[in-house]
């Protein structure tokens, strides 16, 4: 068709010097030209009919893996036992073990490693946000069915994962899980993400809530009582003292951050969830970065006065949090 639209060009230069015959073919032109438009128009209705029955075929092919998918999860759940360890296993040697590497593969094998380290790389993202979808993944589809399937099928497929994982509240996946990353991890180097993602499964069902079981303002204090309980005896200002630290005007001298992203897990709640709700976390995870700044420390000039230890959080996180702890708004020091 582009050939055909250079000749019309070409053609026109050449009547455009002969009048008298473009007048005479200029209704055979644009009986021609309107055939080309129809042929145009049925190419495009023929290929979008086409694309049509693809998307359904993929939608159905997506569809019966996840029922199958959710059979294999929902039978693991009921029975709080895997029918075989060999599912699991062998997905998590794939994602988050060592890679393999040849130097002598062919190009079809060449590709296929390649394709599937694109895969393993989005399976290992879901770890920090949507652990239960890896965990589904790993136990109830066999590593066949996500790495052999096509890119569509397989990205349709991670997209109903996720969305299943946010409508659950949380998993009680069976203990057994926990024991199979143990060995694993054991019997070869696993990767960062891996130790992420069992700090997850190790919480419990309370993992995946926006904030964990309701807090109220008193439990938040008796977390923070059982912390206070450990604190070395300090020196307090004489009753007298005029200014309280708050109002110092402390200058900041030194900060650390970027801690490995893995140990934020040693957050209590609700501060772990509201961190990793951040955007700066989540920017942090997409750029598989393996430490985290949304923990920094304050080291003041004046080694006498306090240091402020912040945390990063989600917006609706923050208004969470002060309203857990009784805050109170408060001038600017």
């Amino acid at each position: 068709m582009a050939d055909q639209a250079e000749r019309f060009g070409a053609m026109s230069v050449t009547f455009a010097k002969a009048p008298d015959l473009a007048k005479t073919q200029a209704e055979q032109i644009t009986q021609w030209t309107q055939k080309l438009i129809d042929a145009v128009t049925k190419i495009r209705q023929d290929a979008q009919a086409a694309a049509n029955v693809c998307q359904e075929r993929l939608q159905v092919t997506i569809r019966e893996l996840s029922t199958r998918g959710n059979a294999t999860k929902k039978k693991i759940l009921e029975n709080n036992k895997l029918d075989t360890s060999r599912t699991v296993k062998a997905n998590f040697r794939l994602v988050f073990g060592p890679p393999k590497h040849s130097e002598y593969c062919s190009k079809t094998t060449k590709y296929a490693m390649e394709s599937n380290a694109v895969r393993i790389k989005t399976v290992r993202g879901l770890c920090e946000s949507y652990p239960d979808a890896v965990i589904t993944l790993s136990t109830s589809y066999p590593t066949k069915v996500w790495t052999e399937s096509s890119v569509e099928v397989f990205d349709g497929l991670i997209k109903l994962l996720k969305k299943d994982a946010e409508k659950e509240v949380g998993v009680g996946w069976p203990r057994e899980v926990l024991d199979i990353m143990d060995t694993l991890e054991e019997e070869r180097p696993m990767c960062g993400e891996f130790k992420v993602l069992r700090g997850q499964v190790r919480d419990g069902p309370h993992k995946n809530s926006n904030f964990g079981p309701p807090t109220s303002p008193s439990t938040g204090r008796d977390q923070l009582g059982t912390y206070h309980s450990t604190v070395y005896p300090s020196k307090r200002r004489k009753p007298e003292d005029p200014q309280s630290p708050f109002r110092e005007n402390r200058e900041v001298g030194f900060m650390y951050t970027n801690a490995p992203a893995v140990d934020i897990l040693q957050l209590v709640e609700p501060f772990r969830t509201a961190l990793q709700n951040s955007r700066q976390w989540k920017w942090e995870r997409s750029q598989n970065m393996n430490t985290t700044s949304c923990l920094a420390a304050l080291f003041p000039k004046d080694n006498t006065q306090d240091v402020s230890l912040t945390i990063w959080c989600g917006n609706k996180d923050g208004y969470r949090v002060i309203t857990a702890f009784g805050m109170q708004p408060a001038p600017l020091p």
